[in-house]
């Protein structure tokens, strides 16, 4: 309850990002959890899920029709798929498919930790909502991304150090 009454409140003042990251917590209800993760979706301006978390979240849709759905809905929606890359949804254009970037994979902990802190990152400073990225910028910070979750992925532990943006 505590989560969601802040997500409310900051959607009216900033952009919200929700990273699911559906796992299984024995202290909730699993589908009170599932119903409580869909309503914070629901106030998000930019949705990173991995293909697992959508398929688990909207299990009666493909990971790309909810994405789909959710776009159309007003927002970024990018749907992350491991090895093989990462699609974004915007509401008015075709799917955006990134590949991964190649690496020798040591440990995959912190990948998508990674992943989304350089969205964020390529989002920092943007004077309008993300949903308003041109697909080009779109598939720029999702390289950006795909990149730093390379990083992470070929190192030890969650390392999340990775390539930085000069100042």
């Amino acid at each position: 309850g505590a989560v969601l009454a802040t997500a409310r409140a900051a959607a009216r003042e900033t952009v919200l990002a929700v990273d699911p990251n559906v796992r299984e917590d024995r202290s909730l209800d699993p589908k009170e959890a599932l119903h409580q993760l869909r309503e914070l979706i629901s106030l998000a301006h930019l949705v990173k899920a991995s293909d697992e978390d959508a398929s688990q979240l909207w299990p009666d849709e493909s990971p790309t029709a909810a994405c789909r759905r959710l776009a159309a809905e007003g927002r970024l929606v990018v749907l992350t798929l491991g090895a093989r890359g990462s699609m974004a949804f915007l509401p008015d254009s075709a799917p955006i498919r990134v590949p991964a970037v190649p690496v020798a994979v040591v440990d995959t902990i912190g990948a998508g930790d990674a992943f989304m802190a350089a969205l964020l990152a390529g989002l920092t400073g943007l004077d309008r909502r993300p949903v308003d990225l041109a697909p080009p910028s779109v598939v720029e910070l999702l390289h950006r991304a795909a990149m730093a979750a390379a990083v992470v992925c070929g190192r030890t532990g969650a390392a999340l150090i990775g390539p930085c943006r000069s100042t």
